[in-house]
């Protein structure tokens, strides 16, 4: 059968040998080119998606023919043999509408449609969370999906991190919380990991002049946590700017955490500290460039590490870690 417009003859023989003959065009109309979508459909990132909220009234819209008919009715509002059609689908579903042309010629198009729910957390907390098998750390929207066979969920985290700013520099030569209008108690780090409170030390800045090592207790009005336990000499802590080279990654990890630490070999003593100041892991590190830290048995979270040189007057030099 032709599939476009053919001119053809037709040549009879009667019995007395007559012939005639006849010429005719056999027309082939074109299908029509039947389009359906979503009308005002979810977009993400520039792209069109046929997802819709559960229940939620939504518009479907065809064209290419003259004359449609929608099907299935399921879950539909209304006519469904206009070019429109209004449904609020319960769960996934395939739309498909059959249009026709002026020369009764049909062709069909489908809209696959996702449904989806959305459950929505607003949570706050002074350290990192764990949600949905990620670590959460600073404040920010979080978003994750779960696909099914009926009906997919959309999870939303709205997370507010109220952890202290439990960061020490120096100023003017004295040990200083970063934390500003916050209230603070500093103390005496011992060496049998105790700490023992300094009187009347409840300024941002700790004014005691005895070579020691300290660490503060900062409240924020709604978490309260210890910095990492810092000596307060004036070369111990420097701005991590100065150490050329060195660097912590990954950043987030999982179990390893690999440290670069200079061109050359350097000795070094590193330390873990959770955000209550507490030393969870020490490693030492004699005349090498670089070394791996297996922090497999920390809880997921956030920490301090501080690295002593002894080969350069012992500055430390600190930086946030997340283990997730």
């Amino acid at each position: 059968f032709p599939s476009i417009t053919t001119q053809f003859v037709l040549t009879g023989t009667d019995q007395n040998n007559l012939t005639g003959i006849v010429n005719f065009n056999l027309v082939v109309n074109q299908l029509p080119n039947v389009v359906a979508a979503i009308k005002d459909p979810i977009i993400v990132n520039g792209v069109a998606l046929n997802v819709w909220p559960k229940d939620l009234t939504m518009e479907l819209m065809a064209s290419g023919a003259s004359n449609y008919s929608w099907s299935p009715s399921t879950f539909t509002i209304g006519n469904t043999t206009s070019s429109n059609l209004v449904a609020a689908p319960a769960s996934h579903i395939t739309y498909t509408v059959l249009g026709t042309d002026v020369n009764g010629c049909k062709n069909t198009a489908s809209v696959p449609v996702r449904v989806f729910l959305v459950k929505t957390e607003n949570l706050n907390s002074c350290a990192s969370i764990l949600w949905r098998k990620r670590t959460i750390t600073n404040t920010g929207a979080y978003f994750d999906t779960f696909m099914a066979s009926n009906v997919d969920t959309a999870f939303v985290l709205n997370f507010t991190s109220n952890a202290v700013n439990v960061g020490i520099g120096f100023e003017n030569g004295k040990l200083a919380a970063k934390c500003m209008d916050c209230q603070y108690q500093w103390y005496a780090c011992q060496p049998n990991g105790t700490y023992t409170p300094i009187e009347n030390a409840k300024s941002r800045i700790l004014s005691i002049t005895t070579i020691g090592t300290y660490t503060v207790e900062i409240s924020n009005g709604f978490c309260t946590a210890k910095s990492p336990c810092i000596s307060n000499s004036s070369s111990a802590i420097v701005s991590n700017d100065e150490f050329e080279g060195i660097s912590v990654f990954p950043n987030p990890f999982v179990d390893i955490i690999s440290v670069k630490l200079a061109k050359d070999p350097v000795n070094a003593y590193i330390q873990i500290v959770d955000l209550n100041g507490r030393v969870a892991a020490s490693h030492r590190v004699i005349k090498s460039t670089e070394t791996n830290i297996n922090l497999s048995g920390l809880a997921q979270g956030a920490y301090f590490i501080q690295i002593v040189f002894e080969n350069q007057d012992k500055k430390m030099y600190y930086t946030k870690i997340i283990k997730e």
